[in-house]
């Protein structure tokens, strides 16, 4: 995911609406269903159930300061806009939206966590994994690079320690909720994969028998 402004007030709240915007551009929850948006991001949020939280404050904080207040516009005009469906406003969404939100809290392990259904949720379920694909292994990787190992080895070079420790748990985690080629193949599209893996190897077998040993030897180091 992109990094946020410094000091953004709303950043997570944007976050969110961002995966709404991945998925329709609209609210679709009701007070008793949370939309398949809402769903992808909480799926996202189990791992760290304190991004769900600030986005209960900032929704109270933005609903506080009301939605077009000029205290507020700067970082208003930074989010996604959403359409409310017919005869709701966009407030009203919000605390349905924060209803949902505070129910993950008192109880986030009722999320099923299921394959992701759009680009915002891969790269928010998988950081590390997209920022390793998806800043190398570009439509312009042929320019940058003179082979896949030249790509891996710069990623090395410059990545932290908790980065690749990240890359590892994204890794093992991808491996163990997909099961067929084609899964795999749906995942390397979704996290920026724009070149094929090396001699013919499918992306399954190339993130097994390459790039995750790889990882584990540095983590070894």
């Amino acid at each position: 995911m992109p990094p946020e402004p410094p000091g953004h007030r709303f950043s997570e709240l944007q976050q969110l609406l961002n995966c709404y915007a991945s998925h329709t551009f609209a609210f679709t929850d009701t007070p008793a269903v949370p939309s398949p948006a809402l769903l992808s991001y909480l799926r996202a949020a189990a791992a760290d159930p304190g991004r769900a939280v600030s986005a209960v404050a900032q929704i109270d904080d933005l609903l506080e300061a009301g939605l077009f207040s000029d205290e507020v516009a700067n970082d208003v005009d930074l989010m996604p806009r959403i359409r409310p469906p017919e005869g709701m406003t966009v407030e009203q969404c919000l605390r349905v939206t924060r209803a949902h939100l505070a129910e993950f809290i008192r109880a986030p392990h009722t999320i099923s966590l299921e394959r992701p259904t759009s680009r915002w949720e891969w790269d928010a379920r998988f950081p590390e994994l997209s920022q390793f694909i998806g800043t190398r292994f570009h439509q312009d990787f042929s320019y940058d690079y003179t082979s896949h190992s030249e790509a891996i080895d710069e990623y090395f070079e410059y990545a932290s320690p908790e980065e690749v420790r990240t890359l590892h748990a994204d890794i093992e985690r991808l491996l163990g909720m997909l099961h067929s080629d084609a899964e795999f193949e749906e995942a390397a599209e979704a996290l920026g994969m724009d070149v094929y893996p090396p001699d013919d190897q499918t992306f399954r077998t190339w993130l097994t028998h390459t790039v995750l040993p790889t990882v584990q030897r540095h983590l070894a180091a």
